[in-house]
C-alpha cells in the first residue's frame, strides 16, 4: 500500500474518529461510564465514525458562517492538501490557514462535547431509553436497582402500582458453603459493575440476616455495621423489592400540572442550545456574537429560575426556601434586560433606537 494514501487515510480516520470519540466520552456518563470501553473495538471505531460525521457536518456549517468562508475555498484546500499528500509533498499553509485549521479542530471538539451532553440529558431527561429499547443503556441493573424498567413497554403491561421510588429492597440468598446458604435483607445503596456490564458488588444498608431456627420459622437479626458488601459471585437468588413514594390527591390535577412543567422545561432544554447555535449565523462581529452568547445564557439562567418558582409548590420565604415577590420581580427585571442586551448585540432589535424613535 502506498504510504501517501496510508497517511491521508489516518489523517481522515482521526479528523472523523476524535470528535467521535469526544461525544461518546461526555455522552455515557454517571451510571453508564463504563459503556464507553466496552464491546468489541469495531463496533466502538464504527460508532466513533458515525458520531463524529455528525460532529463534523455541525461544526462545518458553524464555521463558514461564523468566518464567512465560501464553500469553493474550502474544496479547493482540500483538494489541493489531498493532492500534495499523495505525492509525498508538505502542504502549504500560511499563519493564516494554521490558525483556522486549529479553531477548527477545537471547535469540533468544543461542539462534540456540547452535543454528547445535550444528547444525554435529552434522553434521560424525557426517559426516551426507558421507553425505546433501542436508546437503552448497556448497564441494564441501573433500570432494575431504580425501578426505571417498571416504564418499559415490557413492565407497562403487568399490573405493578405506579410512583415514584423511594427505596429499594434487595433480599439475597447468599451461598456460604456447601451445604449453606445466608438470606441477607436490606436496603440498597450502591452497586458496581465489571467492564462487560455484569453485576460485581452490591452494598447494603439496614442489613438483616435471616437463618432457621427450630422447625421452619425464620428469625431476622440485624447486623451491625453501616454498609454491608456481598460480592456477587457468591449469590444465588435475588428478589428486588420497591418502595414507591406516597400519593397525594388529585391525581388528575397532578398530572396535567406535570405535564405542563414537562413541556416548560422541553422548551427550556430547546432554547439552551439555539443561543449557542443561532448567534453564529449572525451578520455581526465575533465579539459581538460571544457577547450575545453570555448574555442570553445569563437571561435563560434567571428564566429558569422564574419558571422553577412559578411551578414548583409554594414556599415560605422567610425560612430561605422560596423567592418572595420582590425577588421575583428582581429576577424577572434581570432575565429582561440580559435578553434584550444578547438579541441588540445580533442585531435583533434595537431597544435605544426603538425608544428615542
Amino acid at each position: 500500500m502506498d504510504s501517501s494514501l496510508t497517511i491521508v487515510t489516518i489523517v481522515y480516520i482521526i479528523m472523523l474518529v476524535i470528535p467521535g470519540v469526544f461525544f461518546k466520552r461526555i455522552y455515557f456518563q454517571g451510571p453508564f461510564t463504563r459503556q464507553f470501553q466496552s464491546g468489541l473495538f469495531a463496533d466502538r471505531l464504527i460508532t466513533s465514525l458515525f458520531w463524529g460525521i455528525l460532529v463534523q457536518i455541525v461544526t462545518f456549517y458553524i464555521f463558514i458562517n461564523t468566518f464567512n468562508v465560501q464553500y469553493e475555498s474550502i474544496f479547493e484546500l482540500l483538494t489541493e492538501t489531498h493532492s500534495k499528500l499523495t505525492n509525498n509533498e508538505v502542504p502549504d499553509f500560511n499563519e493564516s490557514g494554521l490558525t483556522n485549521i486549529l479553531l477548527y479542530l477545537l471547535g469540533s471538539v468544543i461542539i462534540a462535547l456540547f452535543l454528547g451532553f445535550f444528547a444525554f440529558h435529552f434522553v434521560r431527561i424525557f426517559q426516551l431509553d426507558q421507553r425505546f429499547a433501542v436508546l437503552r443503556f448497556a448497564n441494564k441493573w441501573h433500570y432494575y436497582f431504580s425501578g426505571e424498567i417498571l416504564n418499559s413497554r415490557e413492565f407497562k403491561q403487568k399490573s405493578f402500582k405506579r410512583g415514584k421510588v423511594a427505596t429499594t429492597l434487595i433480599d439475597v440468598l447468599v451461598k456460604y458453603g456447601e451445604d449453606d446458604n445466608r438470606l441477607f435483607s436490606g436496603s440498597l445503596v450502591q452497586y458496581s459493575i465489571t467492564s462487560e456490564g455484569n453485576l460485581n458488588t452490591i452494598y447494603l444498608t439496614g442489613t438483616r440476616r435471616y437463618k432457621n431456627s427450630k422447625g421452619d420459622a425464620i428469625s431476622p437479626k440485624e447486623i451491625p455495621g453501616d454498609c454491608f458488601v456481598i460480592p456477587y459471585q457468591n449469590v444465588l437468588d435475588m428478589n428486588v423489592q420497591y418502595i414507591l413514594k406516597k400519593s397525594e390527591k388529585g391525581k388528575t390535577r397532578i398530572k396535567i400540572k406535570t405535564w405542563a412543567v414537562t413541556g416548560i422545561n422541553f422548551i427550556l432544554f430547546i432554547l439552551l442550545p439555539s443561543f449557542f447555535i443561532y448567534p453564529w449565523f449572525s451578520d455581526t462581529s465575533i465579539l459581538s456574537k460571544v457577547l450575545s452568547i453570555l448574555s442570553l445564557l445569563i437571561s435563560w439562567v434567571f428564566l429558569a429560575v422564574l419558571i422553577a418558582q412559578l411551578t414548583q409548590p409554594q414556599k415560605n420565604s422567610k425560612n430561605g426556601n422560596g423567592l418572595d415577590k420582590k425577588d421575583l420581580v428582581y429576577v424577572i427585571l434581570v432575565f429582561l434586560l440580559f435578553g434584550t442586551i444578547g438579541l441588540s448585540f445580533l442585531n435583533v432589535i434595537d431597544p435605544i433606537g426603538y425608544i428615542f424613535k
